[in-house]
């Protein structure tokens, strides 16, 4: 949606200093937008999560449900690098702020 995209990011990284007034703003449109053409009052995130997570008909076996090493090999592929250092990062800041 067009509140959402490239053109305005930085209106939103400005609002987002303050987050329950830019979650109204942005949520807002997006909601009456979507309940417009469902027809009934809607929000769309939360029914994603509703049918993700609690749901008892389909929900997360739908598309199958994988073990953490294979989330950690998929980060290790897409984020190899980025991630070895934030592996990193937390015992690093530890062991400065303990030392400083």
């Amino acid at each position: 949606m067009i509140l959402v995209s490239w053109p305005y990011l930085s209106v939103i990284l400005e609002l987002s200093k303050e987050p329950i007034p830019t979650t109204l703003i942005l949520q807002v449109p997006l909601i009456l937008v979507d309940s417009y053409y469902y027809g009934k009052f809607v929000v769309a995130p939360l029914n994603a999560v509703f049918y993700n997570v609690f749901s008892t008909h389909a929900g997360p076996d739908l598309y199958g449900v994988e073990s953490p090493a294979y989330y950690f090999i998929n980060l290790m592929l897409n984020f190899n690098l980025v991630l070895l250092a934030s592996l990193f990062s937390l015992p690093m800041l530890v062991s400065i702020i303990a030392v400083g």
